[in-house]
């Protein structure tokens, strides 16, 4: 014979949402599960630290493809990110519970190289980077200095969805989805037969280019404060960039990219006592004082003559902006007093 239970019975067992809608604890369990992985995701957006609109489209295009398994080639200049993309991509599709392995390709020579990644006769109970990321995705830093050799072994393994492991003679099947990353131009690589041209159109599916930061100014007054927070937090400080520093390193052409812009924030921040770090605590190598980086950028031809006074005008104009005093500016940019003022009035009409 059933019993009914009371309502107060049934609420100690379940609770009961607004609108009447019963929550089990099996529905529970799901609900925060998904706050987990709401709370993963967000915490992993915030690494990915930018404003720009070219990133925003990179964040947009790497979340769609997330979904499927098509192969992935991330290019870019070094340090620009493209690690951080891959585990992204990673960890917004539904592999995201399963491994996610990085191999760098030019770190190894061959023999050791094909080991790692596929096994040695010498050793067959060890476990191979292709068995590791089983299930998973690997990412293959550096894939331009993959030999032609092992270039063909990995084509065999992304047509036949499995490879024979050295020492067992038995092949053994792979669910893998294969991120690649590479700073060279593979056409460029594909062409002087230095690459498989096959193998490229199976890894170039989905191409994705991460430009360098010095395109992409916005994000890094975003990522100073990021990067800025993070060790703060790490150190126990409280430092902080004033804003003269911070344009500064906007104006700055960062050639190791966000990488080489992390390094530079941390050092400033462990080794300046100030509360307040500015832009005479820069490196001499990035010091206004030292050189003038290029801040103007050449994407057409243009004569010669008009390319000469838009770099004089800003020239001027950086000039003004240091020294306030036409005596300093003349004699920074080695030119006589009267030479500036005339080339001022020229400037303001």
């Amino acid at each position: 014979m059933s019993t009914l239970l009371s309502r107060d019975e049934l609420l100690e067992i379940v609770d009961v949402l607004p609108g009447g809608i019963i929550v089990t604890d099996e529905t529970k369990e799901e609900e925060r599960q998904e706050m987990m992985n709401l709370r993963s995701q967000h915490e992993l957006e915030k690494k990915m630290t930018y404003k720009s609109k070219k990133m925003d489209k990179i964040i947009l295009i790497s979340k769609k493809i997330a979904s499927v398994d098509s192969t992935v080639l991330l290019t870019g200049e070094s340090g620009t990110g493209k690690e951080l993309l891959a585990y992204c991509i990673h960890s917004w599709s539904k592999r995201k519970d399963r491994p996610f392995i990085t191999f760098d390709c030019g770190v190894l020579q061959e023999s050791y190289l094909e080991a790692e990644l596929f096994g040695s006769g010498l050793n067959p109970a060890q476990t191979s980077i292709i068995e590791a990321a089983n299930g998973g995705t690997l990412f293959l830093d550096d894939i331009d200095k993959l030999s032609l050799n092992m270039q063909t072994k990995l084509l065999h393994l992304m047509q036949n969805k499995y490879y024979v492991k050295p020492g067992s003679g038995k092949p053994v099947p792979v669910n893998i989805r294969i991120i690649t990353s590479t700073n060279k131009n593979m056409e460029d690589y594909v062409k002087l037969n230095r690459f498989r041209k096959d193998l490229f159109y199976y890894l170039n599916v989905v191409p994705i280019n991460i430009p360098p930061l010095r395109e992409r100014k916005e994000d890094i007054v975003p990522l100073v404060q990021h990067f800025t927070r993070r060790i703060n937090n790490q150190y126990h400080m409280q430092k902080k960039f004033t804003p003269k520093l911070l344009k500064q390193l906007q104006d700055y052409s960062w050639p190791g990219n966000v990488r080489e812009l992390q390094s530079i924030v941390e050092r400033l921040l462990v080794m300046i006592d100030e509360p307040w770090i500015d832009a005479e605590d820069l490196p001499e190598s990035m010091s206004l004082n030292r050189e003038y980086r290029k801040s103007v950028e050449v994407n057409r031809i243009i004569p010669l003559k008009e390319a000469i006074e838009l770099l004089e005008n800003e020239l001027l104009k950086m000039a003004m902006e240091k020294f306030h005093s036409t005596t300093k500016m003349a004699e920074f940019l080695g030119v006589n007093q009267s030479t500036i003022s005339r080339k001022l009035q020229r400037l303001k009409k």
